[in-house]
């Protein structure tokens, strides 16, 4: 041993060899020493990653991750392995790849757009622990064609609470997107945001028309907690010529409690309005207030046989208001 001290190189190659172990404790123990050598043992770990031995690929790879960037040379088999046919290790490299930081975030980026869920979450999980590195993976993928992808990506980003002013601009952006959930966890991003979130405060705006009740509801408190008044565009929204504006502003009006005697006519009149989604966003308020339950309740069996998931969900929540009557 005392040959050994002297020259790292030999102490890597003892190290190496214990990574073979059939003992985990002992594994590990040679993980964590040899990830204190730094860049000097990544080729060693390197070549371990190319072994048939998944226990030894799995040790290596921590200890490259505790290394850190400096094993970016390690990327391209990390990535391998994290996308592999085999998934059940995923989780473990997708993490791994985290820590190493910058240099890992494009193969993260492939994960998120993989089609396998379990994929797509361990990548999420691995981005949202890489923090501001993983800011730029995430904003592309909210500009993903794929709905899925965007999801994933938005879900991710909320609860990051970075108020970079990309960040907050690309939620802001995410408002716009004809996915309920994505406008959902992007509104849920800004409202982490708080005082934040004030640039994006024009497109905070017009999610106070949103067909999403959470969506208008947290635009409307968001903006008052970023100093803008709310009040004149819900008033304007309620004079408008369109309908699904006029309908959805009259019912987050009531819900706020904010001039609901103007509001509550034009709620009634949607009730018998061509569009059933529109009838559904009325009924929805009125049945949360408990308020004309003989007319609101044949609406919502009416959305049970709407080919819209999100219209049957809501005569779902819509049937179970009217069953709230504490």
């Amino acid at each position: 041993l005392g040959r050994l001290a002297g020259d790292p190189d030999k102490v890597i190659d003892v190290l190496v060899n214990a990574f073979r172990d059939e003992n985990e404790d002992v594994r590990q123990a040679a993980s964590e020493s040899l990830a204190k050598y730094g860049k000097p043992a990544v080729p060693a770990l390197i070549e371990l990653l190319k072994e048939n031995n998944a226990a030894a690929r799995m040790q290596a790879a921590t200890a490259l991750g505790e290394i850190g960037s400096d094993a970016k040379d390690a990327v391209p088999l990390l990535r391998e392995q994290f996308l592999a046919k085999e998934i059940q290790h995923a989780q473990h490299y997708a993490l791994v790849l985290a820590k190493i930081g910058k240099p890992a975030m494009p193969a993260l980026e492939a994960g998120l757009k993989d089609g396998r869920n379990e994929v797509r979450h361990a990548a999420s999980a691995a981005l949202q622990q890489a923090g501001a590195d993983a800011v730029g993976v995430l904003i592309d993928a909210l500009g993903d064609k794929n709905v899925e992808v965007r999801r994933i990506a938005a879900m991710t980003l909320f609860p990051m609470r970075i108020g970079d002013k990309t960040v907050v601009i690309a939620l802001a952006f995410g408002l716009n997107d004809p996915d309920d959930v994505v406008r959902q966890y992007c509104m849920n991003g800004l409202a982490q945001l708080g005082p934040q979130a004030k640039l994006g405060s024009a497109k905070i705006k017009e999610a106070l028309h949103d067909t999403n009740t959470h969506v208008r509801s947290q635009a409307y408190h968001l903006l008052q907690q970023i100093g803008e008044d709310p009040r004149p565009m819900l008033l304007k929204g309620l004079q408008s010529k369109d309908d699904k504006i006029r309908i959805n502003t009259a019912g987050l009006m009531v819900n706020v409690s904010f001039d609901a005697q103007k509001a509550m006519p034009i709620l009634l009149d949607a009730l018998k309005h061509d569009d059933l989604a529109l009838r559904m966003q009325a009924a929805s308020t009125l049945a949360q207030r408990q308020q004309h339950t003989d007319k609101v309740l044949p609406i919502f069996l009416d959305g049970f046989k709407h080919q819209s998931p999100g219209v049957r969900v809501q005569a779902l929540q819509g049937v179970s208001f009217l069953g709230n009557t504490g």
